[in-house]
């Protein structure tokens, strides 16, 4: 009884917040929670669907939500898992361990020999092992078998990125090579970051037609976005430089988001700019872009240390922006209409829809 008073007037205030912008959008806050007390969580009671919706790793477990906010699943976790977008699959690895082994839904899978750190697709079918050293990493699947190219090979790995909803993924090096491969391990793009520097950022899309780069060197930044079954490639240059990696989303008909220092920008395809969008001036540290059919949602931190998520349309209108103090971070997923907020301390879940209901 003593947390059904405080989420039943959470709840409460949270839905007087719903925004009917223009083109008939609207905002709806569903529910939220603390991570800490997520099995008290308020399910909204809105949304009908039961089905799986949510993952989130924290140092002690690995939470499936369902798309209501219900907690489904909680998998004790030792704080050293590479774990699928999914949720449905994860690898257990020590840090001077000699061993991996690969779990589905609580059950294990296969064990090997292996000094290595797992990164997992979104579905678990591509896994990348790298090496200590990080001057490689080795392709396998589920199955625990080596495929495709078998090892992508560069100088110092700097990043290392899979498609939001598929099983495609890359890897980028300090030297500025890089390489993405697909779902059987194959090869779909292989090349260097122009005029030299490092590979800082990379985006895959969820078919694996458009590959993101975000490349430089302390003078200066570009991104390219390369279409892997013409094998062209197209660049524009950021006004700033980032010391590190900043976020990216590429789409399956390759339109590139990129999250500039002070600006959201929206590159076409040709990298060519169709709209950019002012914002107050992000920090280095995590970030992310989402969109659905409806409009791209972003979180990110402010040089003031406080983080901020903005829901923006297709056309480049702000349509929702909130600010969370509270938030060292925040990252962003999104799930149809439903759009899953994780902070630092929190869980927040949106839904966008095309006019009221």
């Amino acid at each position: 009884m003593k947390f059904f008073l405080p989420a039943f007037i959470l709840g409460a205030v949270l839905n007087l917040f719903v925004v009917f912008p223009e083109a008939g959008l609207a905002v709806y806050p569903e529910f939220m929670s603390s991570i800490k007390d997520i099995e008290h969580i308020a399910p909204s009671v809105f949304i009908r669907e039961d089905s799986p919706g949510f993952s989130l790793k924290t140092s002690s477990a690995l939470l499936r939500l369902k798309r209501n906010g219900v907690l489904e699943d909680a998998v004790p976790m030792s704080g050293l898992e590479g774990v699928s977008g999914n949720g449905q699959y994860y690898i257990r690895y020590a840090k001077v361990g000699t061993e991996i082994e690969f779990y589905g839904m609580r059950e294990r899978f296969w064990k090997q020999k292996s000094r290595e750190y797992p990164y997992l697709s979104y579905s678990g079918r591509l896994i990348f092992l790298l090496n200590g050293d990080q001057s490689a990493a080795r392709v396998i699947n589920y199955n625990g078998n080596e495929i495709g190219v078998k090892t992508i090979p560069g100088r110092v790995c700097s990043v290392i990125s899979f498609a939001e909803r598929g099983d495609f993924g890359g890897v980028g090096f300090v030297d500025g090579s890089f390489k993405a491969v697909g779902p059987d391990g194959s090869l779909i793009a292989n090349s260097v970051v122009s005029d030299g520097g490092m590979v800082k950022s990379m985006a895959v899309s969820d078919n694996g037609r458009f590959v993101a780069v975000h490349g430089g060197d302390i003078k200066g930044d570009r991104v390219e976005i390369l279409h892997t079954e013409k094998g062209r490639s197209y660049e524009y240059p950021l006004a700033h430089t980032h010391i590190s990696k900043t976020a990216l989303h590429i789409s399956d008909d390759g339109r590139l988001a990129v999250l500039d220092k002070d600006a959201l920008l929206f590159l076409g395809s040709n990298a060519r700019l169709d709209f950019s969008v002012a914002i107050d001036e992000k920090r280095d540290g995590h970030a992310s872009i989402k969109e659905n059919n409806l409009a791209y949602a972003i979180g990110y931190t402010a040089k003031q240390g406080i983080s901020k998520f903005l829901i923006i349309t297709k056309k480049g209108k702000t349509i929702y922006k909130r600010d969370f103090p509270g938030e060292s971070f925040l990252d962003v997923t999104v799930d149809g209409s439903l759009i899953f907020l994780r902070g630092s301390d929190s869980l927040y879940c949106y839904s966008l829809h095309e006019k009221a209901e």
